[in-house]
């Protein structure tokens, strides 16, 4: 048995394909900064900082000026996850057109993966939701938690389209039953993941069931702009090699990724207890 028929762009695609299919977070944040992911790289973020506004005819239409910089911050990819497992036939397994199990499998891994990631980085990064309030324990308490997510996001002056709310399903429980407050949502354009994912629309927000935040057993859900965290992505390397302890080959890959919030008040997140 050998490995020559392995092609490395063909599985690798098949991988990527999978986690793309799957992901939630990762395409709901910024990816605009993505470029070649590597081990220990830096993105270096810059944020604007705007001037002020004078009223020029009240200073005798005079103006000078203002020196300003910017609020640069780094990215840092610093995540390296990788999967390998052996196959007894590689080869064999190709030929009977059945490998694509192996590679959805390996892709629905990262994308729990990578999920988890963005979804605590979210929650550990961004901004409390105001007041403490109590845990809800019906639809209509979850739904003013997130009047009052939208509320705080307002104060903050957080662009009012691309707002999303991720919640994970104890939240999502009690928030279905005040369905008849969900709007319908036109989910054309989203990949497989996140078309699933979404469950409709409240108060100009995309709700979007979350199973990787890093609460199950009490209510949480994280309200953000998408633009307020950024994410960084490469599957870096997918190979096969020959085993060295058994008669079997196996298929192994790295991924390489890195999260930043930018904006922690364009971030607000609930916990409940």
């Amino acid at each position: 048995m050998t490995v020559a028929n392995f092609i490395p762009s063909v599985w690798s695609d098949q991988t990527i394909d999978r986690w793309v299919a799957e992901v939630v977070f990762p395409t709901l944040v910024s990816r605009k900064y993505e470029g070649i992911a590597a081990k220990g790289n830096v993105v270096k973020l810059t944020g604007v900082v705007a001037p002020d506004i004078t009223d020029y005819k009240a200073a005798g239409r005079v103006t000078s000026a203002q020196n300003i910089g910017d609020t640069g911050v780094d990215l840092l990819i610093n995540q390296e996850k990788s999967f390998d497992f052996k196959i007894d036939d590689i080869d064999a397994t190709q030929a009977a057109g059945s490998f694509g199990d192996w590679t959805n499998a390996a892709g629905d891994a990262l994308a729990t993966d990578s999920d988890a990631f963005i979804g605590g980085l979210l929650i550990t990064n961004g901004t409390a939701l105001a007041g403490s309030p109590a845990t809800p324990t019906s639809g209509d308490a979850a739904w003013n938690l997130l009047v009052s997510a939208r509320k705080q996001l307002q104060k903050a002056k957080v662009p009012a389209a691309n707002r999303v709310v991720g919640i994970n399903a104890e939240f999502e429980a009690l928030l279905l039953q005040a369905n008849s407050k969900l709007t319908a949502f036109d989910t054309s354009g989203d990949n497989n993941g996140l078309r699933e994912a979404t469950i409709g629309k409240i108060l100009g927000m995309r709700i979007v069931s979350a199973a990787n935040l890093p609460v199950v057993n009490y209510p949480q859900f994280v309200a953000f702009h998408q633009n307020a965290a950024a994410y960084v992505s490469q599957l870096d390397k997918v190979e096969a090699l020959r085993a060295n302890d058994s008669f079997a080959d196996r298929y192994r890959g790295l991924h390489v990724y890195g999260g930043k919030v930018i904006k922690p008040t364009g971030v607000v997140y609930y916990t409940g207890s």
